[in-house]
C-alpha cells in the first residue's frame, strides 16, 4: 500500500500539469510510496502517450470522470477519493506544484509523531510573471498543503458533495474540523514547513476576475453554506467550538463584503448583502442569539478578529472597512427577513 495518494483534478491540463508531475518526481520517496491519481473531467486531451513518459518514475492511475450533471473539481476529487488506496490522501491542482522533498519530510514527521488524523503545512504563492513569492499563506481553509489519513476520512464519512460546483474544498475542511471537534481536538496538527506552491495563473477559475467580480463574489451563497453547514448541528447543541465557526463564517463574510465595497467603490453589493442577511437571520432563529450576543462574541477576541481580516486581505487584496462590524450587524438586524 502506498503511503500517499495524491488526487489531481484535470481538464484540458496537459499544458500546465507537467510542472506538477515533474515536482512529484523530486519528492525523495520511493515510487511505491506515492500513488498519483489523475481524475480527468472529460478533457479533449489524449492522455495515454503523455502519461507513458512518467510511468517509470511515478505510479499513475488515470480515471475519466463521467456521469455527473455538473463538471467541477468536487466531482473529480470525490472520484479520486474512491480510487485512493494510500494511507494518507492529499490534493493538488494541475497548475501548481509541490516543494522539493515535501512528501519525504511529511512522511518522516507522521512516522515520528504517530499522527492519525490530519496534518496542516504551509503553502506559498508564486507569481510567474514577476518570478517572486507573494504573501505567505498560513493555515488557510483550502486543501493545499494538507494531508488526511484515509481511515480517518472513512470513519467520519467525510467526502465531497457531488452537487457542489464551488467551494467544495471549504466544505470538505469544515467537515474535517467538525469531526475533530467531536473528538475533542481543536485543530489540524500543524507542521511548520512549506510543502505546496500555489502558482498565480490569470486564467485560473478561482484566481481570476470576471469584470468587477471575483470568484468568491460570484458564488457568495455557496461560500457561506459550505463554510457553515457542517457546524450547525454542533452549534445548535451549544458546542462553543461549533458556534465559534458559525461566528467566524459571519466575520469572514463581513470582511469579504467590505473588500468588495472598498476595491470596486460599491456601497451595496446587493446579492452578497442579501446572503449575509439571510445567514444572520438563521443564526438568530436557530442559535437564539441576540444582536449584542453576536457582536460581543466576535469582539471578545481581538487577535482572532485581526487574523481573519488579514486572511481576507491576502485573499482579496488590501482594503479598509467603511463600516464597523458592530454597525454592520446592527444594520442587517433591523432589515426584514429576505
Amino acid at each position: 500500500m502506498a503511503f500517499f495518494s495524491i488526487i489531481i483534478p484535470c481538464h484540458n491540463s496537459k499544458r500546465t500539469i507537467e510542472r506538477l508531475l515533474d515536482s512529484l518526481t523530486k519528492q525523495g520517496i520511493e515510487k511505491k510510496d506515492l500513488e498519483v491519481i489523475l481524475c480527468d473531467d472529460v478533457s479533449d486531451d489524449d492522455w495515454q502517450e503523455f502519461i507513458a513518459k512518467y510511468q517509470k518514475k511515478l505510479d499513475i492511475i488515470y480515471h475519466e470522470v463521467k456521469g455527473y450533471k455538473h463538471h467541477c473539481p468536487g466531482n473529480t476529487r470525490l472520484a479520486g477519493l474512491g480510487l485512493a488506496t494510500g494511507e494518507w490522501v492529499c490534493f493538488a491542482d494541475h497548475d501548481d506544484m509541490l516543494e522539493r522533498h515535501a512528501l519525504k519530510k511529511v512522511k518522516k514527521y507522521i512516522t515520528k509523531t504517530g499522527e492519525k488524523n490530519c496534518l496542516c503545512t504551509n503553502m506559498r504563492s508564486w507569481n510567474e510573471e514577476k518570478n517572486i513569492y507573494t504573501p505567505f499563506i498560513h493555515k488557510q481553509a483550502w486543501l493545499h498543503g494538507k494531508f488526511y489519513n484515509r481511515e480517518f476520512l472513512k470513519k467520519n464519512r467525510i467526502m465531497f458533495k457531488a452537487e457542489l460546483t464551488t467551494h467544495e474544498d471549504i466544505f470538505f475542511n469544515s467537515c474535517v474540523l467538525s469531526a475533530l471537534y467531536s473528538m475533542g481536538i481543536m485543530d489540524f496538527t500543524y507542521y511548520d514547513i512549506f510543502t505546496y506552491r500555489w502558482i498565480e495563473e490569470p486564467t485560473s477559475i478561482t484566481r481570476g476576475y470576471k469584470g468587477e467580480r471575483g470568484y468568491l463574489h460570484e458564488n457568495f451563497d455557496d461560500y457561506i453554506a459550505c463554510a457553515s453547514e457542517p457546524f450547525w448541528e454542533g452549534a445548535c447543541l451549544k458546542s462553543d467550538v461549533h458556534i465559534n465557526q458559525i461566528m467566524m463564517t459571519l466575520l469572514h463574510a463581513y470582511f469579504y463584503y467590505e473588500a468588495v465595497s472598498y476595491l470596486y467603490g460599491k456601497t451595496d453589493y446587493r446579492d452578497n448583502f442579501t446572503s449575509i442577511r439571510r445567514f444572520f437571520k438563521k443564526m438568530q432563529s436557530e442559535l437564539h442569539m441576540s444582536t449584542d450576543d453576536v457582536i460581543n462574541f466576535v469582539y471578545k477576541d481581538p487577535v482572532k478578529y485581526f487574523l481573519v481580516r488579514e486572511e481576507c486581505r491576502i485573499s482579496e487584496g488590501f482594503f479598509i472597512e467603511k463600516t464597523s462590524f458592530k454597525d454592520f450587524v446592527h444594520y442587517i438586524a433591523q432589515m426584514p427577513t429576505p
